[in-house]
């Protein structure tokens, strides 16, 4: 279900995601849709200034068979010790309702636990209704609310 993305890969998903990133985040936070462009490449330049080879970073596509149907994005949560935080989650629209974002979400918690966190987090906004029901739905709690988004979260539970 979950593979390291590949370089070609990347060099789509990257300015597709400083976009749609940059998309959701104006209206949340009333900033212009310029404003938010640059406050979202400013964010992905700090966060993978190595791309793919930037440390502690997992940047996996999402599979279907051997169809890519979306991509996930974790890391070392940036406050919490012993947690990750998923940067972001995508299934293409066509891909979407059939299990296939929870499947992977359950996956990078796996990752996760074997990489010794106790929780996982990450934040929807507002206007992503279905990701919150989908979210709610696998176990994750709203943690704070602002106005225009929240940061959800979910204990792990480590395997034996």
């Amino acid at each position: 279900m979950l593979r390291p993305m590949s370089e070609d890969e990347y060099a789509c998903w990257y300015p597709a995601t400083i976009k749609w990133y940059a998309d959701d985040l104006g209206p949340a936070d009333g900033l212009t849709p310029d404003r938010a462009l640059e406050v979202s490449k400013k964010s992905f330049h700090e966060l993978l200034p190595d791309g793919l080879a930037t440390g502690n970073q997992y940047l996996w596509s999402i599979l279907d068979e051997d169809r890519v149907v979306g991509s996930l994005w974790m890391g070392p949560h940036p406050n919490l010790p012993a947690a990750h935080w998923i940067w972001g989650i995508e299934v293409g629209k066509e891909f979407r309702s059939q299990g296939l974002g929870g499947r992977a979400l359950a996956e990078a918690e796996q990752v996760a636990v074997k990489l010794g966190s106790r929780r996982v987090e990450l934040n929807v906004f507002d206007v992503n209704e279905s990701a919150m029901r989908m979210y709610r739905r696998l176990g994750y709690t709203v943690v704070t609310h602002k106005e225009g988004s929240m940061t959800m979260g979910k204990n792990l539970t480590p395997t034996r």
